[in-house]
C-alpha cells in the first residue's frame, strides 16, 4: 500500500533551480496540522506562481498541486481551470483518463459532500474501465485504508529523511500536499468512493 502510494504522490521533476520549504520539525505535522499546512502552502503557492509566469518544464506538475490547493481551500472552479491547464500536458492516454479525478468529481459536485456521490457515478461511467482498472483498484484501496494517521505516517517514512536544514523540495512538497488533500478531501467520502468503485466491479488491492 504504501508503494503504491508512493507512486502516485510523486511525479518526475525535470531539472531545474530547486526550490526549497520550510517544515516543522515534525513534517508530518503538515498532513493533519491545518494552521502548520496554510503557512507552508502560502509560500508553496506564491512560489509556483512565480515560476509558471514563464516557461517551466515542471508545469504540469506545478498546475496540479496548485489545483490541489484551490480544492482545499473549496474553490472548485479555479481548481478544475488549473487541472484542465495540467491536464492538457499529459500525453499518456491512461494518466489523462485518470488525471486529477478527485478534484474533477468535487468539482463537479460543487464541493458539496451531498453530490460527491452521483458526481463520481458520473465521471466513472465516462472511463474507460478497462484501460484504467488498475488505477482505479489504487483509488479503491486508498478509500479503503487511508486515515490521518496512515497519511501523515507515509510522509514520516517517505518525505522525514529527505528534510534538510529544515526545509523539503518540490517533489516532498507535492507528496504533502497530496496526503493533506487526502486526509482533507479523500478520507471523508472514502465510504462513498468504496461503494461506488464496487459496484462497478473495480477490486481493491486489499482484496487480494
Amino acid at each position: 500500500m504504501i508503494r503504491f502510494a508512493l507512486v502516485f504522490v510523486f511525479a518526475c521533476a525535470a531539472a531545474r533551480a530547486p526550490l526549497t520549504y520550510p517544515v516543522p520539525p515534525h513534517v508530518d505535522a503538515l498532513v493533519t496540522d491545518d494552521v502548520a499546512f496554510a503557512r507552508f502552502a502560502g509560500q508553496l503557492r506564491d512560489d509556483l506562481a512565480t515560476d509558471l509566469a514563464r516557461p517551466s518544464p515542471r508545469e504540469k506538475d506545478e498546475r496540479f498541486v496548485i489545483a490541489m490547493l484551490d480544492g482545499l481551500d473549496g474553490r472548485w472552479r479555479d481548481a478544475s481551470a488549473e487541472l484542465a491547464r495540467a491536464r492538457r500536458l499529459e500525453r499518456d492516454p491512461r494518466a489523462y483518463a485518470m488525471y486529477g479525478l478527485t478534484i474533477r468529481v468535487w468539482a463537479g459536485a460543487g464541493g458539496d459532500p451531498a453530490a460527491f456521490r452521483a458526481s463520481l457515478e458520473r465521471e466513472v461511467a465516462a472511463l474507460p474501465i478497462d484501460l484504467v482498472r488498475s488505477e482505479l483498484e489504487e483509488l479503491r484501496t486508498m478509500a479503503q485504508v487511508f486515515t490521518p494517521q496512515v497519511c501523515a505516517q507515509l510522509i514520516a517514512q517517505a518525505v522525514g529523511p529527505n528534510v534538510h536544514a529544515g526545509a523539503i523540495g518540490f517533489d516532498d512538497a507535492q507528496a504533502v500536499v497530496f496526503q493533506h488533500y487526502a486526509v482533507k478531501r479523500l478520507v471523508p467520502v472514502a465510504a462513498t468512493i468504496d461503494a461506488v468503485l464496487g459496484a462497478h466491479g473495480i477490486a481493491a488491492k486489499t482484496d487480494r
